[in-house]
């Protein structure tokens, strides 16, 4: 082969290995936009959550009260509650922080796929991720309950895959994946793992109890010829919340599912298909369910 074909492959090898490298840096920027997107939406979706849980939870108490027990079981009964709940929304508070921080490193990263002054950009994500290891460690210590028997964040989540980072030919984006991938994914990992019990937590307590609830609270005072009882607004209010917000942890579960098998397959660079689409999907029904309980809130007032 002469020397005039050797160069033509070289150079047919490198613009093949450069097109490949731009193709991923694109799925990296769209796996970039669809971390700070989760991030958005997380606020509303905690708010959302956590006023669900409250509410459902009364209904519940008033519920048990109707069937009296002696004092001092139901002092200890609702103090218990009232422990569960301050947990509950304590995680909702860390979770929505690392969703912050998440959103902050996933934009610092985006930038620094995309630009050649990095400096600034580097200190600015080694920053981020001391705080995220620290948020990281908190959250992993966090209970949904006070319950003794509860367990923590951490033992929710799997067991970890082994991340090798595949390299990017951006050297600041490939230094800073290397060396942090794994705290990204253990800050993903945990998420996941609030959320996918969030989820279950929902549905055990709406299980078999949504429509008796609206035929009970809603609808068979609303129809009846007697006086609506001063509660019906607020039964009401219950009743629509829970429902939205489940269907709202749904979507937060399938949206932090698919993002962090993403985050996973674009930096190993698995070649296969991201469904970006599919994630962007269900974090905008996240956001969509949330603003659908402001409205059905306001209306039923």
């Amino acid at each position: 082969m002469n020397k005039t074909a050797v160069r033509l492959l070289v150079l047919c090898g490198v613009l093949l290995l450069s097109g490949c490298d731009s193709e991923r840096l694109k799925e990296f920027s769209s796996l970039a936009a669809a971390g700070s997107a989760y991030a958005a939406v997380s606020p509303s979706f905690a708010a959302q959550l956590g006023s669900a849980q409250i509410t459902i939870n009364n209904d519940q108490a008033v519920i048990a009260h109707a069937n009296p027990i002696d004092p001092a079981t139901a002092k200890h009964n609702i103090r218990q509650q009232d422990a569960d709940l301050k947990a509950y929304l304590s995680t909702l508070d860390r979770l929505n922080a690392q969703a912050a921080l998440l959103g902050a490193y996933f934009d610092a990263m985006a930038q620094l796929a995309n630009s050649k002054n990095t400096d600034q950009i580097v200190t600015s994500a080694n920053g981020l991720i001391a705080q995220i290891n620290k948020v990281n460690d908190s959250v992993a210590q966090s209970k949904l309950s006070n319950s003794p028997t509860a367990k923590s964040i951490e033992d929710l989540v799997g067991q970890a895959a082994g991340l090798v980072v595949t390299h990017f030919q951006v050297k600041a984006l490939d230094n800073n994946l290397e060396a942090n991938a794994k705290t990204i994914d253990r800050a993903l990992a945990l998420q996941e793992a609030a959320i996918r019990a969030m989820q279950l937590q929902f549905s055990l307590a709406l299980a078999g109890d949504d429509a008796f609830r609206e035929e009970t609270q809603v609808i068979s005072p609303y129809v009846s010829t007697k006086d609506l009882p001063k509660s019906w607004a607020s039964d009401r209010t219950a009743y629509i919340q829970s429902s939205v917000s489940m269907a709202s942890a749904d979507a937060a579960e399938a949206a932090i599912t698919k993002l962090r098998v993403a985050f996973q397959e674009v930096v190993q660079n698995k070649g296969s298909q991201v469904d970006f689409n599919g994630i962007l999907d269900a974090i905008g029904k996240m956001a969509g369910y949330a603003n659908d309980v402001k409205t059905a809130i306001s209306s039923s007032r």
